[in-house]
């Protein structure tokens, strides 16, 4: 089976292939199929029809990074292949745009993950924000946050315990031990 892909320009084809071809082997690694640019045509073959079609999401979802000015690197191709994987390509979009700031080098600094792209978005649109999100996920099963109750004592101790915490501001550790459970017990 193969697919089709048109490329606007041999620009596109230059960045999707990335450096030695290093993006497009990391594809065709993980999907077991062929890539090929013929004039403006990547031509994507395999044996498999639903690995070419994973391999095809991929690069479409590459190729709108790419429209949007993101520069490829091995860490964008590899999330959208895992975004493939996910059947949520639709959302590498969001990963385009917004740069939080520019280091004094010049390089901008960009969320490079949709966890970190909510991240941003919740940072901007309100003002506290307490964000639980838990992608740390080792076999299959989502890795637990621990939240721990306690003050230090200043003299380098540690006093646990929801009684030291002051009463004021009790409400606000429940509230968000309350949130953080639910966040990490999500299925």
């Amino acid at each position: 089976m193969e697919q089709k892909i048109n490329l606007d320009r041999l620009e596109q084809a230059e960045e999707l292939f990335g450096s030695f071809d290093e993006n497009i082997r990391l594809i065709e690694k993980e999907f077991g199929v062929a890539l090929v640019v013929r004039d403006s045509e990547l031509k994507i073959a395999g044996e498999d029809p639903e690995a070419v079609d994973k391999a095809a999401r991929t690069v479409k979802s590459l190729l709108t990074l790419i429209g949007s000015g993101e520069t490829l690197t091995e860490q964008n191709v590899r999330y959208c292949i895992r975004m493939v994987g996910e059947d949520s390509e639709d959302k590498v979009a969001r990963l385009a745009g917004d740069c939080i700031c520019v280091t004094s080098k010049g390089k901008p600094i960009k969320p490079k993950t949709l966890g970190q792209r909510t991240y941003c978005d919740d940072i901007k649109n309100n003002t506290i924000t307490i964000s639980f999100h838990n992608s740390n996920i080792q076999n299959g099963v989502p890795i637990a946050i621990l939240l721990q109750y306690g003050h230090g004592t200043g003299t380098g101790g540690w006093v646990q315990g929801r009684d030291y915490i002051n009463p004021a501001i009790q409400p606000i550790f429940d509230k968000i031990a309350e949130q953080a459970w639910k966040g990490v017990t999500k299925l």
